[in-house]
């Protein structure tokens, strides 16, 4: 017998000396063929799967603790029960109701002291949380009373909110819109698509956002020119779109006017309209819990 032949017969003896005693010349019964599906198993059925894990309760302080900002890191701890210092946040309160608001305030927080500083009010508890009022509009006044008056008497603020897809300019004098139109353009959004054709999107889409700030500058200067004079400019939507319409030429006489509040408008349309009045006439409330 040959060296290499009598190789090949020790590693076959191996091989077969390392399989299961019982499977030896034993045939596979197969009834039939059919369709393989996946069997999930449920977490927690191995062990190996969640050895060594770090509990999720551990994952910001251990883990990730370099990673994470500050501010989110003692929002989490001061949620969950502990004497943490919570963040600045804010509120829009209508002005038919600050008054009930504050009331609420002085009962939550054990009662309030008043500061003023440049027509701006705040209220601090005794608890030390405060609550600092933005007028939409500079107010210079003094007492509660007087700012819930300032906030409700909306002056005659001109009006333009743009967003991709849709726009509006109108003029509101107290609670009555003088005048107001909306429209729609469309805006095509982005796409995943790679090479020459991204780039034919994206000349699409900017040739869309120009055609779109340039009707928002027509219903302007048919809407809201005739109306002037006026005390504010007021603004919503995508701020880059309303410069943008502001840089027309025809709207030259919008540019000096004083800017009132910005307005954060998620949709625009017609019925956008009815709701400036109420829009305008909103204060937000900085607040700060302890």
């Amino acid at each position: 017998m040959r060296s290499h032949e009598v190789i090949a017969g020790g590693e076959l003896m191996l091989e077969e000396l390392c399989r299961h005693d019982r499977t030896h010349r034993v045939r596979t019964q197969i009834v039939g063929t059919g369709g393989a599906a996946s069997v999930p198993i449920e977490a927690g059925e191995r062990i190996t799967a969640t050895f060594c894990e770090w509990a999720a309760k551990d994952i910001p302080c251990f883990c990730h603790g370099p990673s994470l900002p500050g501010g989110y890191v003692r929002a989490t701890t001061s949620r969950s029960g502990n004497n943490g210092r919570m963040p600045s946040r804010s509120v829009q309160v209508p002005a038919h109701r600050l008054d009930r608001w504050i009331s609420g305030f002085d009962e939550r927080h054990g009662g309030s002291s008043i500061t003023w500083a440049d027509g701006t009010l705040t209220l601090t508890g005794e608890d030390g949380s405060t609550a600092t009022f933005r007028p939409p509009y500079p107010a210079q006044i003094d007492t509660v009373d007087g700012l819930i008056a300032r906030i409700s008497a909306v002056p005659r603020t001109a009006v333009i909110a743009v967003r991709r897809g849709g726009f509006l300019a109108a003029v509101v004098d107290g609670s009555t819109v003088v005048a107001g139109d909306a429209g729609k353009r469309h805006v095509q959004g982005r796409t995943a698509a790679g090479g020459w054709s991204q780039q034919r999107f994206a000349r699409r889409r900017d040739k869309q956002v120009h055609e779109l700030s340039q009707a928002a500058a027509d219903y302007a200067a048919r809407v809201i020119v005739p109306e002037l004079p006026a005390a504010y400019l007021a603004t919503g939507g995508d701020r880059p779109l309303v410069d943008d319409v502001l840089d027309d030429p025809r709207l030259r006489p919008l540019r000096s006017l004083p800017r009132g509040p910005h307005l954060s408008l998620n949709d625009i349309r017609k019925a956008t309209i009815d709701e400036l009045p109420g829009l305008l006439s909103t204060c937000r409330i900085d607040l700060v819990d302890q």
